[in-house]
This record gives structure tokens, C-alpha cells and sequence, in this order.
């Protein structure tokens, strides 16, 4: 699945259904607000359901798209891992971290070799604040600094909660 990859398991959300916050995986190029870069997340949707969603800004300053099609699930964990191969950026999704399921690519055009790789939690209306817990944080094959936290070996798992 990719020359290298993130992956994590969330495990909770401090979000409630119907509520605007979203919480995955991020790789960006750099730490401008207008960077290339591809997200994984989970955020609420409806009354009775989250979505898994894929989102991508191919091209520095231009507006980010959909990957591949949302699904749907009530409850957690789920693990959600984005690998890299050259400018391709797939997503994949799994109940139990063994099984992947693809959720579509992305292309970065001039992917830099070095890229920024972790987990986001943002609100999606004005100050709200999003969180979520992710566990079981997994890094192959990249490079430091590349991973917005240097401290964290590539060979081990981590727990992390994000605000």
C-alpha cells in the first residue's frame, strides 16, 4: 500500500453526530494555510451516522476536492491510513486495522520528497472546537523532520489526542 504511509486508530471523538467537527489524518506540503495537501477524516453528518470523508488540494492556492466517494458508520474505532507512492496519495479505511479498504487517490502534482504527516482535528464553523483520540499512530518510510512531532520514533505506536 504505498512506499510510505500514517495510520491511526481512532477511537473517539469529542464530537457528537450532527455536530460540525471533523477529526483524521493529514499530509501537507508545508504549514501554509494554502499548502497542497491530502486529509482523511471522520466528521458527523446527519442525525444518525458519521462520514469518512477525503479531501485533497493538489495545487498550492487553489481550493481542495473530494476523494473518491464518503461512507458511512455509527460507531468506532476506525482506523484510517493514507500511503504515499511518488505524487499518489491513497486513502484506505478498516474495522479492524488488518483489512483495508480503499477509499480512492489523490495526486499531488511536484510532491516534495519531504512532507508534513499527522492527525488534524478542526471545526468546521467558526470557533468551534473539534477533538478526537487517536491511538495506535503508526509511521513507514518517512523521513524526520517530516512528521510534525520529531519525537516520535516511526518504528512505534503512540497515543494521541488532538484539539
Amino acid at each position: 500500500m504505498g512506499d510510505a504511509f500514517v495510520s491511526c486508530k481512532v477511537t473517539s471523538l469529542g464530537f457528537a453526530i450532527g455536530t460540525p467537527g471533523a477529526f483524521g489524518l493529514m499530509v501537507r506540503t508545508d504549514n501554509t494555510s494554502d499548502s497542497q495537501m491530502v486529509t482523511f477524516y471522520i466528521d458527523s453528518f446527519g442525525s444518525s451516522s458519521y462520514q469518512v470523508l477525503g479531501r485533497v488540494r493538489g495545487s498550492k492556492g487553489t481550493n481542495d476536492t473530494t476523494v473518491g466517494t464518503a461512507f458511512f458508520f455509527s460507531s468506532l474505532p476506525l482506523y484510517l491510513k493514507i500511503s504515499r507512492t511518488a505524487a499518489v496519495f491513497g486513502l484506505f479505511y478498516s474495522t479492524d486495522g488488518k483489512a483495508w479498504v480503499s477509499a480512492g487517490n489523490a495526486t499531488i502534482v511536484g510532491s516534495p520528497s519531504s512532507m508534513l504527516y499527522g492527525v488534524e482535528a478542526h471545526g468546521q464553523i467558526g470557533s468551534l472546537t473539534a477533538t478526537g483520540t487517536a491511538s495506535q499512530l503508526r509511521l513507514q518510510n518517512i523521513s524526520f523532520p517530516s512528521f510534525v512531532d520529531s519525537r516520535v520514533p516511526a518504528s512505534t505506536a503512540h497515543n494521541y489526542t488532538v484539539t
